[in-house]
């Protein structure tokens, strides 16, 4: 879920309305016989009923999850609650990334290149942050770019990752973008009632649940700068160079992932199955806490300067080399903190300098990939 904040209670309800119009269509999904849950003529059985689609945004808000049945006492000075019978809610027919929910957003989730993108909700991630996914809580869909291919899983995937590690472009229903976004920010009739040099904030919240789905392991609270000069811009080159350094984040992180997975093979016995595999809240390793949320700062700030910079072809190329860099340091200095851990003797510290070097290797790999597909830029159309 997320919300928008401005600088003050006024602003911040005003960026949070939601334009509805049911005769309209108006969002998405929301006909004139949309209504909240309590004018269901049916809400007081305790059978949920067949699943069916929703009417339209007051019916998801109100939607029925679980249904009680209160029993009274006999009524002597007053009413009192004898019992109570709870029962499953009406379960919803249809998908919301396809219907209402304006406090959403969705990302494209690749598979393989002979498979189209299909659109799933964005989720916070842990350590990682939801700065990862600014295309899709900020940008316009035309603006947008998505990755197609695979991350950095080793050496062996080298030429793999060159050859298919690509930016392509987003390919997001077109009714996503007008649910997430401010009407203040794109109206449909194209007057800026919102200078482009303000930045707003969009606070996003969710929750990580355990392995079998039902137990919550954390949740988050998280914001990310919204420069609307960011959210009014169709340049597709924008979305390339933000695309390109979660991309470049990406890898640079499983490249330590990498190194320290061959490590530990090098001492482990062989996994005995998946079964009693703990979640991945609970899996982060201390060499993941001392990269991610390092780098949520910097990449804000690389926001932030995207923002001041659109139409500044000079600016971005800067702003984004700059943010390389910052990514570049901090992941040498995690490994090389890992890799100098004091508890290691003989062996283990002959294996993990052997890790370590092969790090640097990739992380110099992987620079001139990423500065090669910065290049680029200009070149987006």
């Amino acid at each position: 879920m997320s919300s928008w904040r401005g600088d003050t209670l006024r602003q911040t309800l005003l960026l949070n309305l939601v334009a509805y119009r049911p005769d309209e269509g108006r969002p998405i999904g929301t006909g004139p016989a949309d209504r909240p849950a309590w004018e269901d003529d049916e809400v007081h059985r305790p059978d949920p009923g067949p699943p069916r689609p929703s009417l339209g945004l007051t019916d998801v808000l109100t939607w029925p999850s679980r249904r009680v049945l209160l029993f009274r006492g006999p009524e002597a000075e007053g009413a009192s609650v004898v019992g109570v019978l709870r029962t499953p809610g009406t379960r919803l027919d249809g998908d919301l990334s396809q219907d209402v929910e304006p406090m959403a957003a969705f990302r494209e989730r690749w598979i393989s290149d002979s498979k189209p993108a299909r659109p799933v909700p964005v989720r916070l991630e842990g350590v990682r942050g939801v700065w990862h996914y600014t295309q899709e809580l900020l940008l316009p869909e035309v603006a947008r770019w998505s990755r197609s291919g695979s991350k950095y899983q080793g050496k062996a995937g080298e030429k793999k990752l060159a050859s298919k590690n690509k930016l392509v472009p987003a390919l997001v229903p077109g009714a996503e973008p007008a649910r997430l976004r401010p009407l203040a920010v794109s109206r449909a009739d194209g007057s800026h009632v919102i200078p482009d040099s303000t930045v707003f904030t969009l606070r996003v919240f969710g929750q990580e649940l355990g392995t079998n789905g039902g137990n919550i392991v954390a949740w988050y609270e998280e914001e990310v700068p919204a420069p609307v000069a960011l959210m009014r811009s169709r340049d597709r080159r924008i979305g390339y160079v933000i695309g390109e350094a979660v991309a470049y984040a990406d890898n640079l992180g499983n490249a330590l992932r990498m190194m320290e997975k061959t490590y530990r093979q090098s001492f482990a016995p062989p996994s005995s199955g998946r079964r009693g595999k703990p979640s991945a809240a609970l899996r982060r390793t201390a060499l993941e806490i001392d990269f991610w949320p390092r780098i949520a700062d910097p990449f804000n700030e690389l926001v932030r300067r995207l923002g001041v910079s659109v139409g500044s072809d000079a600016e971005i190329e800067q702003a984004a080399i700059e943010w390389a860099d910052a990514v570049h340091r901090t992941a040498v200095r995690a490994a090389r903190r890992w890799a100098e851990d004091a508890g290691r003797r003989d062996r283990e510290l002959l294996a993990a300098g052997e890790s370590y070097t092969h790090y640097l290797r990739a992380a110099t790999w992987l620079r001139a990939r990423h500065r090669e597909n910065l290049a680029q830029y200009t070149e987006v159309s």
